[in-house]
């Protein structure tokens, strides 16, 4: 229990990736990245769950031999948020708060946890996530580096992959969620909308259905692996060892 709050941590691990390929196997000191993404959730004593949502028999496999709990979900869900409703209806217990965390994210701290929860308490918000402000103008030109405009109050007006007006005033989407069950309920029932699927951005269904998204800023800074340079830079920070062979999955 955190802050009154029942909650479950879901950390959705779909094999297939594109330009990484089968990312969440790649191996660190002999455990794949999801296992070090599972053992950094461990480490915030928020949660009253932690599961592993996978997509594949292999990760499954990989995660029983390494005791990480975990449960199968179906391969064609569209993204970590459907994937966190697949976990939904499979799991009997009740939470107050399911928080999203992507299995390329072994970086996060309880510190950028705490920041995203600091206002769970709140009843008039539907899910949180988090920014970082004062994103460099060059930076705000890339398109793998989310956007997002918020109202005064942090409640969030936009998200685009492209930059909004003001290049000097740019700030980050941090991609880590936090649902409360009937913001979740509510989005199960969304359908996918045109300027979701053009710009890849699942939050803009949330946001098109007159949800209320609370934007929290951090200063905490993560890596999510995207790519294998930024596996190397995960990599480099997690151990000094080269990345050694995959463990080897029984079947």
């Amino acid at each position: 229990m955190y802050k009154n709050k029942k909650i479950i941590c879901v950390i959705p691990a779909r094999l297939s990736s594109t330009r990484f390929k089968e990312k969440v196997l790649a191996p660190i000191d002999g455990k794949p990245l999801f296992y070090w993404t599972y053992q950094a959730a461990k480490k915030c004593p928020c949660f009253d769950e932690i599961l592993l949502a996978c997509d594949d028999e292999r990760v499954k496999q990989a995660a029983d031999q390494l005791n990480v709990k975990s449960v199968m979900t179906p391969v064609d869900c569209p993204s970590g948020t459907d994937r966190l409703i697949a976990v939904k209806k499979a799991c009997k217990a009740e939470y107050d708060i399911w928080l999203n965390w992507q299995a390329d994210e072994p970086l996060i701290t309880f510190s950028l946890i705490e920041d995203l929860l600091i206002n769970v308490q709140s009843d008039e918000v539907d899910l949180w996530t988090l920014k970082q402000p004062g994103l460099h103008p060059e930076k705000s030109r890339c398109q793998n580096i989310v956007k997002v405009k918020t109202a005064g109050c942090g409640r969030a007006m936009d998200f685009s992959r492209e930059p909004f007006c003001d290049l000097d005033t740019q700030e980050k989407h941090i991609g880590i969620y936090a649902f409360t069950a009937k913001g979740l309920d509510q989005i199960e029932r969304l359908s996918v909308t045109d300027r979701e699927k053009k710009e890849r951005l699942e939050q803009l269904r949330f946001l098109e259905a007159g949800m209320h998204i609370q934007v929290n800023p951090t200063e905490h800074e993560t890596i999510g692996v995207d790519t294998y340079e930024e596996f190397l830079a995960v990599q480099k920070k997690l151990s000094p060892k080269k990345p050694s062979p995959a463990p080897q999955i029984k079947t």
